[in-house]
């Protein structure tokens, strides 16, 4: 009686399986890349674009783009100026967090307004010219991008 070994099949299915998901890793990985290259290249709208929109269309509010003074000047994400319920407000964006603290911090070294007129939140810094309310800050809040 003779015997015939049988290859084993589950040696080429394991094969394919590893194949297979290394297909899909690389799928996920251009995907990915795809996005960043897009997202670099296409930003869309800037903070600032998106705040200054939500204040004119959503509130209402007249806004005026551009620095009143020089400390607003080194806002690298621009600056806007409204009016809510009689307080004027110049709302500061900056690329990050970290720079929105140093810039609140500087505002308040140099006295710019009440003690309570500073508001850091994220990456803007809201700074009020009379201590603002609670409906006031919750309007620019609203708008925050």
């Amino acid at each position: 009686m003779t015997t015939t070994a049988q290859p084993d099949s589950g040696v080429g299915e394991w094969r394919v399986l590893r194949i297979a998901l290394l297909v899909v890793v690389a799928l996920v990985l251009v995907e990915v890349a795809g996005t960043a290259v897009d997202r670099r290249l296409n930003p869309g709208p800037s903070s600032l674009d998106q705040t200054e929109k939500c204040l004119v269309n959503e509130k209402g509010l007249p806004v005026e783009r551009g620095a009143i003074d020089p400390l607003a000047k080194t806002a690298d994400g621009g600056v806007l100026r409204t009016r809510i319920e009689g307080n004027a407000v110049t709302i500061l964006i900056s690329s990050s967090d970290g720079r929105a603290q140093r810039l609140a911090s500087e505002y308040r070294n140099v006295g710019g307004g009440p003690a309570n007129a500073i508001d850091h939140r994220g990456h803007v810094v809201y700074v009020w010219e009379l201590a603002s309310s609670p409906t006031q800050r919750q309007t620019v809040y609203d708008c925050y991008y």
